[in-house]
This record gives structure tokens, sequence and C-alpha cells, in this order.
């Protein structure tokens, strides 16, 4: 299953909206917005393959990786406005770890993420995890 992230984050209209000026913090209600939109999306559509007979490791994998899509569509955003020396995302990995690292994520789990970075300077890594 293909999970298409775009059509609830369209990137380019938001910063050619702002011409690249709104901060994360600004588009951070839109980018919960569209997070809950495009999981109670494909929830549902996973809910109805289920329903239909697909299989329970079919829908944990299909969990998985829409998780995966939305992870890492969210660390890409909260990451972007950041620039400088030391303040990409060149210096910080997003891992996921427990169940969901296994890939056997469940309805309703939690996710478990772990934050590593290269660096004395822990701030900008707690910044980014806070967002």
């Amino acid at each position: 299953m293909e999970f298409d992230i775009n059509k609830y984050f369209p990137d380019e209209t938001y910063y050619a909206g702002d011409a690249g000026r709104a901060t994360f913090v600004e588009k951070r209600p839109l980018y919960l917005a569209a997070s809950k939109h495009f999981l109670n999306h494909y929830r549902e559509q996973i809910r109805q393959h289920h329903r239909s007979g697909s299989s329970g490791e079919w829908v944990v994998k299909a969990i998985t990786a829409m998780t995966d899509t939305l992870i890492n569509k969210l660390f890409h955003c909260s990451t972007g406005d950041r620039s400088g020396a030391g303040k990409g995302r060149e210096h910080l990995t997003l891992l996921a770890i427990g169940g969901y690292g296994r890939g056997e994520l469940n309805p309703h789990s939690d996710i478990d993420l772990m934050f590593l970075y290269k660096g004395k300077d822990s701030r900008n890594v707690e910044e980014i995890a806070q967002r």
C-alpha cells in the first residue's frame, strides 16, 4: 500500500504562501491538522483492507509503513527551517525502536523514537525533539 502524504502536506503551497518566512511554530497547527487527516484517511483504508480479508501481518506492515511516512515527513518539517553549521539534519538521525523499530507496529501501539546526534550541543536536538 502506498501513502501519498503530499496531498496532506503541500509544502510548496505553504512556502509560496508565506515566501518562506513562517516559522515551524507558526506552521505547527497546519502540520498537526495534516497529520490527523492523513492518519484518519489511511487508518480507515487499512481497516477496510482487513475487513476484506487482509491478514493481521499485512495490517501491521501497513500501519508501520504509514507511520514511517508520517514520521519521516514530520522530521523533515521540524528540521527544515534549521540553517547554519551544526543546525541541520546532517548531525541528527531519528531512529525507530521497540516494536515500531522491528516493523511490528500494531493498531494503537505507542511509537518509540530515539534521536541520535553528533556533537556536544544538545540544545539543538532538544529543540527538534520538542517540536
